[in-house]
């Protein structure tokens, strides 16, 4: 609600206690009763007023009401969600542009800790942020490329110079292990 609505709030509160026969809230549980229900479009709250009218026979409080509002907001999502769907019709560029802003932001979470990721990491030297690599990072780093399928991955690569770096790599890892007791 915006202070435009205030008015017509305030004269819906006042129609709902006088349905349960009961004097308008003082100024400053009025006050509350705002400030609670201000996040609130009017047509929510007056729904919300007519389901505890409907369902209730006591006067409401602010938390009733901003509950009933909020499980109305979570229908409305619901009933609304069959319309978000593909529209042929969008402009192929956009829609190419918004997938593209989509894709950068997911890639980051599909990129798993596994050995691919151990060797870019300890092959660049620093995090994807570039900070500094902590023990705890080197250590698993380490586990994972020494471990088999380490040297299945290094097997598998096709470009020359890649798998040199990874093997100088795994070869580095293999001799730190065998000096440390």
């Amino acid at each position: 609600m915006t202070e435009a609505d205030r008015p017509s709030f305030v004269a819906a509160l006042r129609s709902v206690f006088e349905t349960y026969s009961k004097p308008l809230p003082t100024q400053p549980v009025a006050e509350l009763w705002w400030r609670t229900l201000t996040p609130f479009p009017p047509e929510a709250i007056a729904d919300a007023f007519q389901v505890h009218i409907d369902a209730s026979g006591y006067a409401p409080v602010p938390s009733e009401i901003r509950a009933l509002c909020i499980q109305s907001r979570k229908h409305l999502t619901e009933a609304h969600a069959a319309q978000l769907t593909y529209n042929p019709q969008q402009n192929a560029e956009q829609v190419e542009k918004n997938l593209a802003a989509l894709r950068a932001v997911v890639e980051p979470i599909r990129t798993k800790p596994g050995v691919e990721w151990a060797f870019k990491l300890l092959d660049r030297g620093t995090s994807a942020s570039g900070h500094r690599l902590t023990p705890e990072v080197l250590r698993v780093a380490a586990d994972s490329i020494l471990s088999a399928a380490g040297r299945q991955l290094i097997d598998s690569i096709r470009d020359d110079e890649l798998r040199r770096r990874y093997r100088a790599i795994y070869r580095t890892l293999e001799q730190q292990r065998r000096t440390v007791p």
